[in-house]
């Protein structure tokens, strides 16, 4: 645990009398993909935000790339995060450039000059062909020159992976990244990532509803309910019961201060 990428210890969080986070510890290691499950308001989200820093702890530790996430200095903050990719489930593309100008910006916070670096016309020759590398890794290096517009779901999440690739991360958050294909797509992007994360050798931290795929392809499953981690351990240990049990229950963070008011 002491040489993962990303580690968190005794992790808890409020907002005001709603105690959300409530002593998570989890790690993930180098080529690992973990997906992290559980219902609407268990937490979760406040712990993908917690992990670079845009959510405050109360206390607890937060380890990226080395670096403690809630000690750090901005600068500090800014190379960690500099580390970290993200794939949403909304794609957030820009939707006036092409696929490729897109890719580039994936480098926009890593260059002196910040986004001028992330125009074709002021990019470097190797930030240029790593952007067509990165294209060409996804499958898409056809589509270069298409528009969000032009392409379909699932070729915009690929060059949202393409834009995360062009970061070098070694931790990569993924929330959500198929909620808005269909199931086809979904799988063929889930296969991409984990692809990515061997062969990259990334820690993937992912978060999906999709039981029967999140134990398909999590090297390790993580389950919350109400704010607490309730299952740890590798996919093939996990019954369906177990997962289906993460949904059943008290399972959002917000349950008891409702029977509290009722």
């Amino acid at each position: 645990m002491t040489d993962a990428p990303l580690i968190a210890r005794d992790v808890h969080a409020s907002y005001g009398k709603l105690h959300v986070l409530r002593g998570i510890t989890l790690s993930v290691g180098s080529a690992e993909g973990a997906v992290l499950l559980g219902a609407n308001g268990c937490g979760k989200s406040t712990l993908m935000r917690a992990l670079n820093g845009l959510e405050r702890i109360e206390r607890g530790e937060i380890i990226a790339n080395g670096i403690s996430i809630p000690s750090a200095s901005r600068a500090q903050l800014r190379k960690a995060r500099a580390g970290m990719g993200y794939v949403f489930q909304q794609f957030n593309l820009v939707p006036q450039l092409t696929a490729y100008q897109n890719v580039l910006f994936g480098i926009m916070g890593q260059r002196p000059l910040g986004i001028l670096n992330c125009l074709n016309m002021f990019a470097s020759h190797e930030d240029r062909e790593r952007a067509l590398e990165c294209l060409h890794r996804v499958g898409l290096s056809d589509r270069a020159e298409h528009r969000p517009s032009e392409l379909s779901g699932g070729q915009q999440q690929r060059v949202a992976i393409a834009r995360m690739l062009m970061q070098s991360p070694r931790i990569v958050i993924a929330d959500e990244p198929i909620a808005s294909l269909d199931p086809k797509a979904g799988r063929e992007v889930l296969e991409l990532l984990w692809r990515i994360v061997d062969e990259d050798r990334l820690s993937l931290l992912c978060t999906l509803h999709q039981l029967d795929l999140a134990r398909e392809f999590g090297t390790r499953l993580i389950g919350m309910k109400a704010g607490r981690i309730a299952l740890d351990c590798p996919a093939a240990d996990v019954a369906r019961s177990d997962l289906d049990a993460l949904y059943h229950g008290q399972v959002r963070v917000d349950e008891t201060l409702e029977r509290t008011a009722a």
